[in-house]
């Protein structure tokens, strides 16, 4: 087997750590050399690292030139999707638009609707459409990587506590652009998640006042804007806002998670949380139906009450899918009862790359530049005019903002946790790429 150079860029570090490291660390472990970091670092030092592989989450427009570039350079292009279970289908194929998609070698369904998505564009053959589900759906082997953090807030929370997860950032999106460009584009979408997004808001401060003993943690989605629940919620002191950390460790320390269509609720089923979803606001239009199908449902503010009620006396219970549940689930994700990050290292390892000679895009040499004053040079931000500078700061703290910090030490300790839980996966060494700020390399020892 040759060895290859694998790009694997990270967008939302909360999202995709755990499942990015347990791939890394399976390609590292048979012989690849495999870099991991954010994707506004990794995408635009190409030419330095000369990449052979590069594992991408989407093949959308906005990474259309950089796809191309991939391609003319030599490299083959692998996209595991990060979104793709309970998306619907014009949203699958706005993420994964026909000219990105002409691009890509291989393409990773989360199952068979999406794979059968994918296919009925008829871009690529079907021999490049593989289902895998996503790696950081491989619960078994994920779920000891959030040992630590698990623990930590269990010290901070000692009597637990209810999770709410959020998924609604466009009515509340950190950019104000991107909210109104919704609203413009689709007022009546916009509008309904505008009202689920107050009524689920509202219903969370009534049950603190009606639990004032249990402590309710809201988490955000990591594009949301925290301020609103920072106003909205202000003197309740049972009440935390708290986006930090990943939301399937939230969810494993809590008693129970509610959400209304969030893929945590899906993981929190997966995982054996027990989770709801309130649905007193719901429209089959525009609600994602598979974290729902896989939770506990509630209609009314009472049925959410009882339900609630029942977890915090019996707070060890664990929730089981049941057949019907486990069976829409495997429409939607493959690796329910498999290895998603196994097939997808299998298959990723089967490539022939050739050698990687650089070949800029014009589409790509554009956002090259603009990222190079971002990333590198952001004192020239300072002279552009007001209006320009403005927004590109926005859009600045916005995309920077998705990547939280990585610290060798903490990459060394996910490392650890994965050798305790899975021996059988090879001796690899974790280094930070000198002259990046955030990259590290996965090599075998």
């Amino acid at each position: 087997m040759k060895s290859e150079r694998i790009f694997y860029p990270i967008e939302i570090t909360r999202r995709e750590l755990e499942g990015v490291f347990l791939v890394a660390a399976k390609l590292a472990s048979i012989g690849h050399k495999v870099f991991l970091g954010p994707k506004y670092e990794l995408d635009y030092c190409l030419k330095r690292y000369k990449p052979n592989i590069y594992i991408g989450t989407r093949a959308d427009e906005t990474n259309y030139g950089l796809l191309k570039t991939l391609r003319k350079s030599g490299c083959k292009v692998v996209i595991v999707d990060t979104e793709g279970g309970i998306m619907l289908e014009d949203q699958y194929k706005t993420r994964h638009y026909a000219p990105g998609l002409t691009q890509a070698d291989l393409f990773f369904a989360w199952g068979e609707k999406g794979a059968s998505i994918i296919r009925d564009m008829d871009v690529i053959s079907p021999e490049q459409i593989k289902v895998s589900g996503a790696p950081w759906f491989d619960i078994n082997e994920v779920k000891p990587l959030y040992q630590d953090l698990v623990r930590k807030l269990k010290e901070e929370f000692p009597r637990s506590y209810i999770l709410f997860n959020s998924r609604l950032s466009l009515p509340n999106h950190k950019s104000k652009i991107i909210s109104d460009n919704y609203r413009a584009q689709a007022p009546e979408e916009f509008d309904y998640y505008a009202k689920q997004y107050y009524n689920l808001n509202d219903t969370i401060k009534r049950l603190a006042a009606d639990f004032p003993d249990e402590t309710f943690v809201i988490r955000a989605h990591p594009s949301e804007d925290p301020s609103h629940y920072y106003d909205f919620f202000k003197g309740l002191s049972n009440v935390v806002i708290n986006d930090s950390y990943s939301a399937r460790a939230w969810a494993l320390a809590s008693k129970v998670v509610l959400h209304n269509s969030c893929t945590t609720g899906l993981e929190a089923a997966m995982m054996g949380v027990p989770v709801i979803a309130y649905q007193e606001v719901k429209d089959d239009q525009y609600d994602k139906l598979l974290p729902n199908i896989a939770s506990m449902n509630a209609f009314t503010y009472e049925q959410l009450v009882q339900k609630v009620s029942y977890y915090i006396q019996h707070p060890a219970e664990p929730y089981t899918l049941n057949r019907d549940q486990i069976a829409a689930i495997k429409e939607f994700f493959f690796n329910v009862d498999t290895s998603g990050s196994d097939i997808i290292v299998k298959h990723v390892s089967e490539l022939n790359s050739g050698e990687f000679m650089y070949k800029m895009d014009p589409e790509y040499k554009k956002t090259k530049f603009k990222m190079d004053i971002i990333y590198k040079y952001p004192f020239l931000i300072n002279f552009l005019p007001s209006e320009l500078k403005k927004n590109v700061r926005v859009g600045k703290k916005y995309f920077m903002g998705k990547f939280q910090s990585l610290e060798l030490d903490q990459l060394l300790a996910l490392r650890q946790r994965l050798k305790e839980a899975n021996p059988n996966i090879g001796k690899f060494t974790i280094q930070k790429c000198p002259d990046l700020k955030q990259a590290y390399k996965f090599e075998a020892e």
